[in-house]
């Protein structure tokens, strides 16, 4: 599932490692995202998030208000069940 802007993530790799905060911010040409509270001071004392690549994170809690994203889920959801539940037996 991709990042989206109101996801909650954990930040598992580098200075802000086990960091957790919502994304404010996703920036698809840099391919970078921003997460509250993951900021640091500039030199004339103005508060700026840090960027951070996506694969650094994970996902803790999804933003389930788009209906596109809900169906999403729900179709792997099914998908995974048909794996585990299904299938003849060989030989």
């Amino acid at each position: 599932m991709r990042v989206r802007r109101g996801d909650t993530v954990m930040i598992v790799r580098g200075s802000f490692k086990g960091h957790e905060g919502r994304v404010v911010r996703v920036s698809l040409k840099k391919m970078r995202i921003y997460v509250e509270g993951a900021t640091r001071v500039r030199s004339d004392g103005r508060e700026v998030y840090v960027p951070i690549h996506p694969s650094k994170v994970v996902i803790t809690k999804l933003d389930l208000s788009d209906p596109w994203r809900r169906r999403i889920l729900e179709r792997r959801k099914a998908m995974a069940q048909a794996e585990v539940g299904g299938g003849g037996e060989e030989g």
